[in-house]
């Protein structure tokens, strides 16, 4: 009854793909299902199974080039992607690796240049990009700086050139105050490149400078956070300071008012 049952699913999906030369067989609990360039070279191998009648993409699927080298090496668990996809260019130098969770980009996606240094490094959760992403140069200094916050949303995004040197900027940096049990301050802002060990943060009395201060930042899974010492006051306006600096010098000062 079964090797009755995997010769019609093979007639049915060979009625179906004319145009290449195809091959099914059984391999373990699994049906494969070969297909080949004109020239015999191998060009896709799918791994699928049936479950409540359907014949669907389970476990490891490879796509090749013509010469014989993987194009695309990936895996599905339900007919959808799940794990690592990993896609190479035809001299077999991995382009691109990107993580899934049922079809869903979730986890790393990592780009390559053709000399295998780090084009991009992009994180995404239940299908968006979230945290800091980040592109880079031939020279592996950082080309483009991006934050997404949970919703991603790109909050910010910086350019700089090859020397490393700031050149423009869009948004700024996710900053907000934090209530906190003990009455005092506390921020919580995205990272940005080059300066995340300090944070700054001013307070004003009447319009005029009043006290500023320089503290340490805690790194939580995709912002920073910092506790001041200090509590709200009437009559005081308090501000958080974010400088970005390139390789040189500081390039820009972001300037927010916190709130309660």
């Amino acid at each position: 009854m079964k090797s009755t049952l995997w010769m019609m699913l093979a007639f049915i999906w060979l009625a179906g793909c004319t145009n290449r030369h195809n091959e099914w067989f059984q391999e373990r609990n699994f049906l494969i299902h070969e297909t080949f360039y004109d020239n015999n070279q191998l060009w896709k191998k799918e791994s699928y199974k049936v479950l409540s009648k359907d014949t669907i993409l389970f476990g490891h699927c490879i796509e090749y080039y013509r010469n014989g080298g993987v194009k695309i090496d990936e895996s599905y668990e339900s007919g959808k992607l799940n794990g690592s996809a990993k896609y190479y260019d035809d001299e077999d130098r991995l382009g691109k690796i990107t993580e899934y969770k049922l079809g869903t980009m979730d986890g790393n996606s990592i780009s390559f240049y053709p000399n295998g240094d780090t084009f991009s490094i992009y994180k995404y959760r239940m299908g968006k990009p979230y945290d800091d992403a980040y592109e880079y140069h031939r020279n592996r200094r950082i080309k483009t700086f991006k934050w997404y916050d949970n919703d991603g949303v790109r909050v910010i995004k910086i350019d700089y050139n090859k020397q490393g040197k700031y050149i423009s900027d869009t948004g700024s940096p996710f900053i907000r105050a934090i209530g906190l049990k003990s009455g005092n301050l506390g921020v919580e802002l995205s990272p940005v490149p080059n300066y995340q060990e300090e944070f700054h943060y001013a307070i004003e009395k009447k319009g005029k400078p009043y006290q500023s201060f320089t503290i340490g930042l805690t790194k939580t899974d995709t912002t920073y956070w910092a506790v001041f010492d200090h509590k709200f006051v009437s009559g005081y306006k308090y501000y958080a300071k974010v400088y970005l600096k390139d390789s040189t010098a500081i390039v820009r000062e972001f300037k927010t008012e916190l709130e309660k």
